[in-house]
C-alpha cells in the first residue's frame, strides 16, 4: 500500500476499519477513500476505482472467478470486472477469518429489469455470456455440477410439501397461516408433479449430457451493471454447472412475481425470444423451462421459514407474505 486510507464511510465501524486497512496494504495503491456498498466496499483510489469484496470461506470461487474472466477476456467478452493481484500476487488475503479480493469498479449503475430497452440488453448479456463460456476449459475450474440434480431436487422439495401437511396436521391449534397453508398445500403439489413430468418428457438425459455448461446462478439487477450503454455481468462467486436455460429459467420466475410483469405471458414471451435471437432454444430447453418456472418454489420456500426453519418474522408478516402469492395463482394458472 502507498499511501494511507483518508476517508472511510461512516457505516464502517472501527474495528471493521483496521481489518480493512490491513487488507488493503497488500495492494499497491494509493488508496484515498472506502465505502460501503451492499455486501461489498468501493474503494477509491488514485489508480482507478476497486470492489473490494468479503466471505467466510470459498477460497476456491475466487480462484474461478479470476480463471473464468481471464478465459472470457482470451475470447474477446469483457464485459466483466477485472481481479486484482495483491503486491504478493496473490488472489486473495485472509483476515480476521475472512477472504478478502479485489476487483475493477464497473463505475455504473445496477440494471432496470423493468424497462423494455434494458431487459432485452440483459438479457442479450446472459445469452452471451452463456455462449462464451462453452469455449472455456473448465479444467481448471472447481465447479459444482448441479445438472443432474433436478429430478431429485423437486421430489425432494414436494416431499417437503407433504411433511408441512403432516406438521400441520399434528399441531393441536391452527394459526390464519396454517388453515391458509393447509388449504392450498395439494394444489402446489399437484403443480410441483406437472414440473416434475415435463422434466421426465424433456430428454433430461439429453440435455444434461449435452445443454450443459456454466451458469451464473444468481443473474438479476444488482449483479448487472450499466456503464456508457454496455451492461456488465458482475459478482461471479456463485458460478456452477448446470443446464444454462436455468439461468434465464431463474430470472423469469423472480421477475413474474413482481408488479411489473404479473405473470404476463407476452413479456416471458419477449425474454425468451430476445436470448433465442443470440443462443438458440431447444424444444426440451423450452421444456425445461417452463417446468422451473411452474414449480411452486416460492409456496415452497415460505413453508421452509414457517416450519422448518423459523426465522423471526410475525405471524402477521408470514400470512401477508402467503396471501400476497395466493392472490396471484390465477395469473399464475392462465401463464
Amino acid at each position: 500500500m502507498l499511501s494511507h486510507i483518508c476517508v472511510y464511510d461512516e457505516d464502517i465501524l472501527y474495528g471493521e476499519k483496521n481489518i480493512l486497512e490491513k487488507v488493503l496494504k497488500n495492494y499497491n495503491l494509493n488508496i484515498l477513500e472506502v465505502y460501503r456498498k451492499r455486501s461489498a466496499y468501493k474503494v477509491v483510489a488514485k489508480e482507478g476505482l476497486y470492489c473490494l469484496k468479503r466471505m467466510k470461506h470459498g477460497e476456491h470461487k475466487v480462484k474461478n472467478g479470476y480463471i473464468l474472466t481471464k478465459e472470457l477476456n482470451r475470447l474477446g467478452f469483457y464485459n466483466t470486472a477485472e481481479y486484482m493481484l495483491t503486491a504478493n500476487k496473490k488472489l486473495y488475503v485472509k483476515e480476521a477469518k475472512y477472504i478478502f479480493y479485489l476487483t475493477t469498479w464497473i463505475d455504473g449503475i445496477e440494471s432496470n429489469l423493468y424497462e423494455s430497452k434494458e431487459i432485452s440488453e440483459c438479457i442479450k448479456l446472459l445469452a452471451k455470456f452463456h455462449l462464451a463460456v462453452q469455449n472455456i476449459n473448465i479444467g481448471n475450474l472447481l465447479l459444482e455440477d448441479n445438472s443432474n440434480k433436478w429430478i431429485r431436487h423437486y421430489e425432494n422439495k414436494l416431499n417437503d410439501l407433504k411433511l408441512y401437511e403432516k406438521i400441520i396436521k399434528e399441531k393441536l391449534m391452527l394459526s390464519q397461516f396454517d388453515n391458509l397453508y393447509e388449504q392450498d398445500i395439494l394444489d402446489e403439489y399437484n403443480y410441483g408433479r406437472f414440473s416434475l413430468d415435463l422434466i421426465s418428457s424433456c430428454d433430461y438425459n439429453i440435455i444434461n449430457s449435452s445443454m450443459k455448461g456454466i451458469c451464473h446462478d444468481s443473474f438479476y439487477y444488482q449483479n448487472i451493471i450499466t456503464m456508457n450503454d454496455e451492461y456488465y455481468i458482475i459478482d461471479l462467486d456463485s458460478i456452477v454447472m448446470d443446464i444454462q436455460i436455468v439461468d434465464l429459467a431463474k430470472l423469469i420466475r423472480r421477475l413474474m412475481y413482481s408488479h411489473n410483469y404479473k405473470w404476463d405471458f407476452n413479456k416471458a414471451k419477449v425474454i425468451i425470444e430476445t436470448y433465442n435471437s443470440v443462443k438458440k432454444i431447444s424444444p426440451p430447453e423450452l421444456k425445461l423451462m417452463l417446468a422451473v418456472i411452474a414449480f411452486p418454489h416460492r409456496f415452497w420456500k415460505i413453508g421452509k421459514k414457517r416450519y422448518i426453519k423459523p426465522n423471526q418474522w410475525s405471524e402477521i408478516r408470514f400470512y401477508k407474505k402467503l396471501k400476497k402469492y395466493i392472490n396471484i395463482k390465477r395469473a399464475m394458472k392462465n401463464f
